[in-house]
């Protein structure tokens, strides 16, 4: 029997919810910096939350009013008169580690800056990106304030890319790694953020990313090495950095399952971020002790607050935690994103460089490289008849098509290897992806005569093995020699439309 996930950790459990109560109890009206977060927390809860009134709040506001000046949102507390209940008094707002206090109070304004403007914008463009996709009148004022926020914005996040601060920069880059909507309107500068750091910290041949500010100077830092390795794999570069970061936070888990900086307590920015990259990259590393320690740092009122104004943001990104920290590790992985170097121009899909670099992700990872993973190699038979027939367009046109078509095919990454050969990579730790290729396969006839019509005689050859993280390579060589006996067992001739698939074992 599956054990449930509140029956695997109640304290957990009743965690989560009283973290649901406190945020589905809070009207959206409620004036904060992060309304994004209340109405995103209401819509995950299945509560209504129609966010008209909001924009049309905002769209009632003239840019060049005071306090909003570089945008229609608000991006300080101090645009906001009375606070709500939950973000908790002004007076105790303070910082999440011990070491900050004296920075803070020698200029409280740039702290606070430091944490909640990257936050705050990028969360406000990822949420307004999602309606914005939507359609209707929310939609129309989303794409409205996108549109008027992305000179400021970018401006903002160009601010980051001068290696000034290494936990602010890299903190910044966590921000928008974590709104796809955002990402992409942000894209070059979290590139450029990812590359300085990555740089600085291979060329003085560290192992995590080093502040070189008071208070921390000189002290490799669990939290900022947590923000790179998570938009490393954002972004899909460096796959070798992004392992040894990750082995090298996994060892600074303190005796009390939390994560801090340097000999400073566990705290729980540095404890989601490292635990968000962990639990999502590496299949040995039990979550759920990090999320008991979240359950001791919650307040009585079910909130959890680092500095005061992003409670609601951080309780939600809790609450996720903890849901997702019992659910098995291929549902937990993180797929690295497909750089613009690594993806095919033709198919859209990743190229194989991509293949390669998860590889290296797989050995600089030893859960990684030791777990299971399915892979799959496909050729297209028939397909250099049909483009000699009708013409090179048509056939991209039908390497496209196939493309989409196996990148639709859940829980897997579709790769394409080179002219009609293709690759399918399961998610590590899973299994069935020869099972969602025979479904894929019996689906794509149909698929193709609809687009092509009924004389198009393109069908896939398909071979299925299991290896592990470490031998990614190995397999898809032994695979690539294979499919040659494959194509001369099964010509296209004696192929039926649907082709044919062969399990090979591990």
């Amino acid at each position: 029997m599956v054990v449930g996930w509140r029956e695997q950790r109640v304290e957990v459990a009743a965690s989560a919810d009283r973290a649901a109560a406190a945020l589905a109890a809070t009207p959206l009206d409620t004036l904060t910096v992060l309304p994004s977060s209340l109405f995103e927390a209401h819509r995950t809860l299945g509560l209504p939350a129609d966010p008209r009134f909001l924009l049309r709040f905002w769209a009632s506001l003239a840019t060049g009013e005071t306090g909003r000046v570089r945008y229609r949102w608000s991006v300080s507390p101090a645009d906001i008169g009375t606070h709500p209940r939950f973000v908790g008094p002004r007076e105790t707002w303070g910082p999440w580690r011990p070491r900050d206090r004296v920075a803070m109070a020698e200029d409280p304004a740039a702290f606070e800056a430091r944490m909640l403007v990257p936050l705050v914008v990028t969360s406000t463009l990822g949420w307004l990106g999602g309606l914005a996709a939507v359609g209707g009148e929310a939609a129309e004022l989303a794409s409205r304030f996108i549109g008027e926020a992305r000179t400021t914005a970018r401006r903002d996040a160009a601010f980051y890319v001068q290696e000034r601060h290494a936990w602010g920069d890299t903190w910044a880059l966590w921000c928008m790694a974590r709104h796809p909507h955002a990402l992409r309107l942000l894209h070059p500068f979290a590139l450029a953020i990812a590359e300085a750091y990555a740089d600085t910290t291979i060329d003085r041949g560290h192992v995590a990313v080093t502040e070189r500010r008071f208070p921390f100077a000189g002290v490799p830092l669990v939290s900022a090495s947590s923000h790179l390795a998570l938009g490393l794999i954002a972004v899909g570069i460096h796959p070798k950095l992004t392992g040894t970061l990750a082995a090298w936070i996994r060892q600074q888990q303190h005796a009390d399952a939390g994560f801090g900086d340097g000999d400073g307590p566990s705290d729980v920015l540095t404890t989601l971020v490292a635990g968000d990259l962990l639990s999502s990259l590496d299949p040995t590393w039990d979550p759920l002790p990090a999320a008991d320690w979240f359950t001791g740092q919650q307040a009585t009122d079910g909130w959890w607050r680092a500095y005061g104004p992003e409670a609601p943001w951080l309780t939600l990104a809790i609450w996720r935690y903890l849901r997702q920290s019992t659910e098995p590790f291929p549902a937990r992985f993180r797929w690295p994103e497909i750089a613009t170097t690594n993806r095919d121009r033709r198919t859209g899909l990743a190229w194989y460089a991509y293949y390669a670099d998860m590889a290296r992700l797989c050995q600089e990872i030893p859960g990684l490289g030791a777990t299971p993973i399915e892979v799959a190699f496909l050729d297209l038979a028939g397909f250099g008849v049909f483009n000699n027939q009708h013409g090179m367009a048509m056939g991209d046109a039908v390497l496209r098509e196939f493309a989409q078509a196996l990148a639709e095919v859940p829980g897997s990454m579709a790769i394409r290897d080179g002219g009609d050969e293709f690759l399918s990579l399961g998610a590590p730790g899973g299994t069935g992806l020869a099972a969602a290729l025979d479904v894929f396969r019996r689906a794509w006839p149909a698929r193709l005569t609809a687009r092509f019509g009924p004389d198009a005689k393109v069908a896939p050859r398909i071979l299925v093995t299991s290896t592990t993280g470490a031998h990614l390579v190995e397999a898809r060589d032994e695979l690539g020699r294979r499919i040659a006996a494959l194509k001369t067992a099964y010509p296209v001739e004696r192929l039926p439309p649907e082709g044919i698939l062969v399990e090979l074992g591990t």
